[in-house]
């Protein structure tokens, strides 16, 4: 906010996913001026569809009202301040229908049982797979100490693209529905027509095309969640690594692929990292196949 604050910026939080979380002692949606909340079917609470806006700023709730109130000052004259309403500014039909409201009620109601039923969820798919997550080099997520989060979705980041879609087909051949996140924005048509300095975000778009979503819905019972937990770790890299010797020129390049099961990469090493790449190898636990072949070039 310092930052928007220097710059005169508008911040408006993107909080579909952080209900109920908090950071630095803050409930998310209530730090920049304004906040967006999904109440998509997907989430903690939900009326099937929609959301809400969160004004934090008294500067911005008059005019909230009059798009929420179909372009009128009708909540101005519900509250005596004019006489009469009228069409004062673009607006739409955002009305909440009694039946959604009473649905969504009952659910704030009792938020605190589902969160907790969620964090129940969430620390078993943490725990349960640990140990497998390590060995096979899968990145579970990662929660700041000053944060407490919402416990809306559990992730895995898996090695490589490849290994994704290979656990992905795993999980569907055990009957386990595993889905990838959202694509980066920045690469959607929408998100180049407004990315006008073309930047880049390497990060985002390598991430995403490694994460995947397991099973997570408030009634997830005890021995669904166990049964998740059981196939993924059933997963197993076999691993085996090819090594190619070549000259270009003077120079001698050692080219090495790893392929681990679900993993597959390749990259250039120089001939003084040979030792490295072969004792990193050494330690494996897993089976590895080792082809040397020798090629000269030109």
């Amino acid at each position: 906010m310092e930052i928007a604050q220097r710059h005169n910026l508008i911040v408006i939080e993107d909080n579909a996913y952080g209900l109920f979380g908090t950071c630095n002692g803050r409930k998310l949606g209530t730090i920049g001026h304004m906040a967006t909340q999904s109440c998509h079917e997907t989430k903690n609470i939900t009326y099937g569809e929609g959301g809400a806006l969160v004004i934090n700023d008294s500067r911005f709730s008059e005019r909230a009202e009059i798009l929420h109130e179909k372009g009128t000052n009708r909540a101005n004259f519900f509250r005596g301040e004019v006489d009469k309403y009228t069409w004062v500014d673009k607006g739409s039909g955002y009305l909440m229908s009694d039946i959604l409201a009473a649905c969504l009620y009952a659910q704030l109601s009792k938020s605190s049982e589902i969160q907790e039923k969620r964090k129940i969820i969430w620390s078993a798919y943490f725990c349960g797979p640990k140990g497998w997550a390590v060995t096979k080099g899968v990145q579970l997520p990662y929660v700041p100490e000053d944060c407490e989060q919402a416990f809306h979705m559990f992730y895995l980041i898996l090695p490589s693209t490849q290994a994704r879609i290979n656990f992905i087909d795993h999980m569907n051949s055990e009957g386990v529905s595993t889905v990838f996140h959202y694509l980066p924005l920045h690469e959607s048509p929408m998100g180049k027509r407004y990315n006008t300095n073309n930047n880049k975000c390497p990060v985002t778009c390598e991430v995403s095309g490694r994460l995947v979503r397991l099973p997570f819905f408030n009634d997830l019972t005890h021995d669904q969640l166990n049964f998740v937990i059981s196939v993924v770790t059933r997963l197993h890299y076999e691993m085996h690594e090819t090594f190619a010797l070549f000259t270009l020129g003077k120079k001698v390049w050692l080219f090495a692929e790893i392929t681990r099961g679900a993993d597959a990469g390749a990259t250039c090493y120089s001939l003084k990292e040979i030792k490295k790449v072969s004792s990193l190898a050494a330690v494996l636990t897993c089976r590895i196949f080792l082809t040397i072949l020798w090629r000269r070039i030109g």
